[in-house]
């Protein structure tokens, strides 16, 4: 708590003018043990402690009562305190009942409770509209909800309570508090409510017996009772009594019986008087009440005997004077029940010692395992006398409850005993206390005692930091900083920090310097602040890591001439290091050590990498991370990451790269499909899994597939993986499994996880049958509707028969596809872009888009002489051709050499190298002259020009001989003559 909330604390706490520091002290740790026992707020504690309901607002917040009452107004009507009568009778219409009602959950029949349980003597169905009144049931209230109590429920425990006719005021407040504190947790231990206790002390009895007890009374009647005298009387109704009641033996209702008896303070009537009653035909009504009191009785008792699970021989000790009116007779009851089974093995001795009156404390201290004087304490007896005789069930019941407590405190009864007299002293001495803190301090551990410590110690320095601001620096109501700023040390550092007053001295003098450099600090010299270190006081020398690191390449710069080699040492070594710098050098530690380290090593240096993923769109940025399988059965599987940072130059220095480490969930890929991924800054595992089983018959095996994925926790370890089902999908693809391959990767856009199985394929093809999902923040799955289209997109992310690859962010990305809207020449081109990926960055004040296309080329070469395809896919290499194509094509009319029949010949153009290829087929047949692999082709321009180039013979078949020229000279489409050389003679053909 601020100084500021303590003093308003302290000013509500201080109820009348009256009131002394002491007593305002005392009601403020009241305040501060119910804010911590209940886990309530300040207000709500301080109601409990006896304040009243704030009125006041502070900080511009609504005020306690406001919040409570008029948050918001109920119909518009603000309720306030006007000292006036309100009527609590349901009959009657009053706005401000029924705001009282809303402020405290309650309806009208506990609304009454509440005011009847401030009233006891007077007029519960009046209350008076003050703050004193009203406060006063909002305690009730908070009360019963801090106890996890009902309205009702606490108001039986109030009249089960030596608090029956008190009204709640502040006289009785705080014993009534702690009362129904220890009574709740009482009832908790036992498993008891506040209903099953009522009806175990309720003296209520109806007027006349009620079916169930005719039922047992008929059964007595017709039971042949012997009433000779009081023990044939309870032997004989012993067995009856036993089969109404369904009790184990008659033998404990016998004891029942002489129980109910021996109750020397009950009005309840003997057994004798019972069945002199039940003999009479017609009881008067006196009588019959009599009789069903006693019925009630009885069944109180055996539901005592039932909730505590008393044995024969306990209810045979407590038949004799065990008294269960009133809650405290049941505690000690349930005392005397603990202590028996606390002796286990022994509980038979001790009980039969204590009926034949030998019991000692000797015997006790042997049953329960402490030492004798511990027992005599409590017991008040004297330590000395190990025989001393314990004769009263009660002081049983007394040993549990001391026995918690010195073995809680390990303090000894004794101790116990000087805790409650200094805690029943309402003004124990600093000497007491100080003796009292001794002796709880003295049973406590290290390790307790450093937690007290680090609890009391905070205490102390804000007290002493307190009197320092009241009564050196003479501002009361100044804050810890002030301190800090004045004195240059940290009064505000926890207990947990271990620290030295020259670590305490150098942290003040880096804080001088640094308010003297920030100029925050009076007189400094100007002069001194240009010197070097002053300079490079931000740069290295306010922080000890920077420079302890500067220093130490100044004065040794032997161990640092290559950095990237002396730090970002792997786990294993830092290992060893630690080993043998812990033990004394010599040939034995070393060689251990250091086989220790080959062992380490060993199983990560054979590691194969499975796969990957980058986790950046930039190749310079970001980490890779990598997932290794061992070469062991079973596998174990191992992740590390570079950091591309620290790549110069496309090489990785030493401390780019993290160590191996274990991946310690069960991770059993089917044929190594795992696949690591960073999703929201963290890292993520997906793998396949397959669980093999029989069929119905036992004869066939049966897979299912399930997907997996887990993620790595701040601790190093490894969350409980989640499992999706994707037996039906997997089932589907090609059978064989064994190529089956994962692809995975984090769409940013969508915040979700992509997942795609797939078929691997061989170099450039891409996979025909996937399925997908994708995984949403929530680890909840949607189907991945178009896989083929990520697929395309992400083609060269994919793993091939022979190729692992690495995954990256999957960008949003979109696949069109563009067809030229004029495209001349040949009909069997067609020429596709898909655009794969699409990203967005900014550089100052413009946004640039950057756009990666993939083309596809569909070439229809059908009608292409089969000599040529070849030739012509190979030319054809990208978009921006045209092709012209000759068919059927005859030579002129005269005498010619070549041979009759129809010539076909295709022009391919390549418009951005102006490139023109050139293809001829001739029908020489089978019988082809020698000439046939000697021609040329000569094309003449529209400006006469022209030249002569000789043809590539590529091969024949029966009809025609086929012909390429790789480059033609200048071309132009509207040429209508061809001249075929017969390069041999020289004849031409056109």
């Amino acid at each position: 708590m601020t100084p500021l909330k303590t003093q308003r604390a302290l000013t509500r706490l201080k109820l009348k003018d009256t009131d002394s520091d002491t007593t305002v002290l005392h009601r403020f740790c009241e305040f501060l043990l119910y804010r911590k026992r209940y886990n309530i707020s300040s207000d709500d504690a301080l109601i409990l402690s006896g304040a009243t309901i704030r009125t006041a607002s502070y900080d511009g917040q609504l005020s306690q009562f406001d919040r409570i009452f008029n948050n918001p107004p109920l119909n518009g009507e603000v309720y306030s305190l006007d000292y006036s009568d309100i009527s609590l009778k349901p009959d009657t219409t009053d706005t401000r009942r029924d705001i009282l009602k809303r402020a405290f959950s309650v309806n009208n029949i506990d609304l009454l409770l509440l005011s009847a349980m401030t009233n006891r003597h007077g007029n519960s169905t009046v209350i008076t509209n003050n703050a004193s009144k009203i406060s006063t049931l909002y305690l009730i209230r908070l009360l019963a909800d801090s106890l996890a109590l009902s309205i009702s429920q606490l108001n039986t425990l109030l009249l089960l309570s030596p608090f029956t006719k008190t009204d709640l005021d502040q006289d009785n407040r705080l014993q009534m508090m702690d009362y129904l504190w220890q009574t709740t947790q009482w009832l908790n231990e036992q498993n008891l409510s506040a209903d099953q206790l009522l009806l175990l002390l309720t003296t209520d009895a109806p007027a006349a017996p009620t079916k169930e007890m005719d039922i047992m009374l008929d059964a007595l009647r017709n039971g042949g009772i012997d009433n000779t005298n009081t023990d044939t009387l309870y032997s004989t109704m012993a067995p009856v009594i036993a089969a109404s009641m369904q009790l184990q033996s008659a033998g404990q209702s016998e004891y029942l019986l002489r129980w109910l008896d021996t109750d020397q303070n009950s009005p309840i009537i003997s057994a004798s008087e019972l069945w002199s009653k039940i003999q009479l035909e017609n009881l008067t009504p006196p009588q019959k009440k009599s009789v069903a009191a006693y019925c009630q009785a009885l069944a109180q008792r055996v539901l005592v005997i039932r909730t505590f699970a008393l044995s024969d021989t306990e209810l045979q000790v407590l038949s004799t004077s065990a008294p269960v009116k009133t809650i405290s007779g049941l505690q000690a009851i349930s005392h005397f029940h603990n202590l028996v089974n606390r002796c286990g093995g022994q509980a038979g001795t001790v009980l039969d010692a204590l009926q034949s009156s030998t019991l000692t404390v000797k015997i006790l201290a042997q049953a329960l395992n402490v030492p004798g004087i511990t027992i005599s304490q409590i017991l008040g007896l004297q330590a000395d006398i190990p025989d001393s005789p314990v004769t009263k069930w009660t002081q049983l019941g007394k040993l549990p409850v001391y026995l918690d407590i010195s073995d809680n405190l390990h303090i000894t009864p004794k101790e116990i005993t000087h805790l409650l007299a200094v805690s029943e002293n309402a003004s124990p001495s600093y000497a007491e206390l100080t003796t009292l803190a001794g002796l709880l301090q003295a049973g406590l551990n290290e390790q307790q005692t450093k937690q007290l410590q680090n609890q009391s110690e905070p205490c102390r320095s804000e007290a002493l930091s307190g009197e320092y601001r009241a009564l050196v620096m003479g501002k009361p109501l100044a804050n810890r900083d002030d301190i800090w700023r004045t004195l240059l040390i940290d009064g505000k550092v926890s207990a947990e920090i271990t620290t030295t007053p020259l670590a305490d001295a150098i942290a003040g003098i880096q804080l001088y310097i640094n308010r003297t450099v920030a100029g925050d600090e009076p007189g400094a010299d100007n002069a001194v602040l240009e010197r070097q270190f002053f300079k490079d006081w931000d740069t290295y020398n306010k922080r000890y890591s920077t420079w302890a690191g500067v220093s130490q390449l100044v004065y040794y710069p032997e161990n640092y001439i290559d950095p990237t080699i002396r730090i970002g040492q792997t786990g294993m070594m830092n290992t060893m290091l630690e080993q043998l710098s812990q033990s004394e050098l010599n040939s034995d530690t070393l060689e251990d050590g250091f086989r220790q380290y080959l062992t380490a090593f060993e199983q990560v240096a054979n590691l194969k990498v499975v796969s990957g993923y980058h986790d950046a769109v930039d190749i310079d940025e970001g980490n890779t991370w990598f997932i290794g399988a061992s070469q062991t059965e079973p596998k174990k599987y191992y992740w590390r990451k570079a950091d591309h940072s620290k790549c110069q130059n496309g090489h990785f220095a030493a401390n780019a790269w993290s160590d191996w480490k274990e991946i310690t969930c069960a991770v059993n890929p089917y044929q190594d499909m795992v696949r690591p991924v960073i999703f929201r800054s963290r890292l993520y595992l997906l793998w396949v899994e397959e669980q093999v089983r029989k069929d119905g018959e036992g004869k066939k095996d049966i897979s299912s597939f399930t997907l997996k994925l887990t993620h790595i926790k701040y601790d190093g370890s490894w969350a409980s993986p989640f499992s999706y089902d994707v037996t039906n999908e997997f089932n589907n693809q090609p059978q064989k499994k064994q190529d089956k391959a994962l692809y995975c990767a984090t769409n940013t856009a969508k915040d979700t996880i992509t997942v795609v199985c797939y078929k691997k394929e061989d170099e450039g093809t891409l996979p025909g049958n996937a399925f997908g999902l994708q995984i949403r923040p929530d680890m909840t799955t949607a189907q991945l509707l178009n896989s083929k289209d990520l697929l395309t997109a992400v083609k060269l992310q994919l793993d091939t028969l022979n190729v692992t690859r690495i995954n990256t962010e999957e960008s949003d990305y979109k696949v069109s596809t563009i067809t030229p809207e004029d495209q001349k020449g040949y009909y069997g081109l067609e020429t596709n872009i898909f655009i794969e990926k699409i990203d967005s960055y900014k550089e100052g004040n413009k946004q640039f888009l950057t756009v990666r296309p993939t083309l596809e080329a569909k070439i229809d070469i059908t009608a292409m002489p089969h000599m040529l395809r070849r030739l012509f896919a190979r030319d054809y290499l990208n978009f921006g051709y045209d092709l012209y194509q000759y068919e059927s094509v005859t030579l002129a009319p005269g005498e010619n050499e070549l041979p009759r029949g129809d010539y076909n010949f295709y022009i391919l153009l390549n418009h951005s190298t102006q490139n023109y290829f050139f293809y001829l087929s001739i029908p020489f047949g089978k019988n082809a002259p020698d000439y046939a692999k000697d021609i040329g082709v000569i094309i003449t321009l529209s400006d006469g020009t022209g030249s002569i180039e000789k043809l590539n013979w590529e091969g024949s078949d029966t009809q025609n001989h086929y012909y390429s020229l790789p480059k033609l000279g200048k071309f132009e489409p509207d040429t209508k003559y061809y001249k075929i050389v017969n390069l041999h003679s020289g004849y031409q053909g056109t």
